[in-house]
């Protein structure tokens, strides 16, 4: 069995891009901020750039404990 660290965005980032790394990426990002992040509801993500194994994210979302809509930019994975 495999240990849970949380995200499988490590695992993505050598893969080819393509429309489906970019799917995967979107999924596995919802999945982590899902899990482990319950005072932030993402509504969007967004695939910044992806330049030498790494990925540079955009997200936005409510931050629920305010009510207040963020966004949170330069997410570097």
């Amino acid at each position: 069995m495999r240990r849970d660290y949380g995200s499988r965005l490590f695992e993505l980032v050598d893969k080819p891009i393509s429309r489906d790394f970019t799917l995967e990426i979107y999924a596995a990002t919802a999945e982590a901020l899902g899990k482990f992040e319950k005072r932030f509801k993402l509504e969007k993500v967004k695939v910044e750039g992806v330049k030498e194994g790494r990925v540079t994210l955009n997200l936005e979302g409510v931050y629920l404990s305010e009510g207040k809509f963020i966004n949170i930019n330069g997410v570097v994975v």
